[in-house]
């Protein structure tokens, strides 16, 4: 009798690991599907947004009424700030699917740094707040790897310092370890003299769609898409990505990516 018993539990068991399996496996394509979905129709809706921002720009360069300039101005801001959201939902679609694609350049890393900051240092100045850079000395000059996913980082973290933070000044610090003759691990870490971050709302900082009302909270603006999105690229370029907040005393969030190191390097 034990041994039909023990017989029938393994068979029982069995069966249930069979209907489990299975239905993660449909779960899972079901995933599959809505993230394609997802990044073709956000891929099409691109392109006429694209014609409307142009049809704006042309209006742009005609006689118009003050009323009528005033107009082409807001719907001109509504359209960029919906091809934002567009372009924040492919990236993240992308990445959910692991459809992210490297490009791989040599190109000048404090460039490529500076670059990203001279488009925020406006808006921060806007707010009142120091943007400040700080390079370590043996920084390499040129790196392999994808220049505009390291920028869209950069911008990330940067722009939600700018967006969030009370404070006054935001400091950029660039460092590089060196893993090998031929590879580099970047770290790159944005620090606020801000609030910091409400401890209730730091397990969830990462997670996508993530908003709170809270004065202080990173990703009370937009679609909260920010953070996921810098997340999943960090990963992508085999780094992590993580912060440290105190209150009162501010937040820095950090970033590493692997990169190849040039051997075009200017003897400086």
């Amino acid at each position: 009798t034990r041994h039909w018993d023990n017989v029938a539990t393994h068979h029982e068991l069995h069966t249930k690991a069979r209907d489990l399996a299975h239905a993660v496996n449909e779960a899972n394509n079901a995933s599959q599907i809505k993230t394609e979905f997802l990044a073709n129709i956000t891929h099409e809706i691109r392109t006429p947004m694209n014609n409307v921002l142009g049809m704006l720009a042309l209006l742009d360069d005609t006689e118009l009424s003050p009323q009528q300039r005033e107009l082409q101005k807001v719907a001109v801001h509504s359209g960029e700030g919906l091809m934002s959201l567009i372009e924040d939902i492919l990236d993240f679609s992308r990445i959910s699917s692991g459809q992210v694609q490297l490009e791989e350049s040599i190109f000048n890393l404090k460039r490529c740094i500076d670059q990203a900051l001279e488009l925020l240092g406006p808006r921060a100045h806007e707010k009142g707040l120091e943007l400040s850079c700080v390079y370590d000395d043996n920084l390499p000059v040129r790196v392999k790897g994808d220049q505009e996913r390291i920028a869209q980082l950069i911008s990330n973290l940067v722009s939600n310092a700018i967006k969030y933070s009370a404070g006054t000044d935001i400091l950029l610090t660039v460092h590089m370890q060196r893993l090998s003759e031929m590879e580099g691990e970047l770290k790159v870490v944005v620090s606020d003299n801000g609030k910091g971050i409400d401890p209730e709302l730091q397990d969830r900082l990462f997670d996508a769609f993530s908003k709170n009302s809270a004065r202080n909270d990173y990703t009370e603006a937009g679609t909260g898409l920010g953070l996921a999105i810098s997340k999943g690229l960090a990963e992508c370029m085999h780094g992590e990505i993580g912060f440290s907040s105190a209150p009162e005393q501010g937040a820095s969030f950090w970033f590493t990516a692997r990169l190849n190191l040039s051997t075009q390097q200017t003897q400086k």
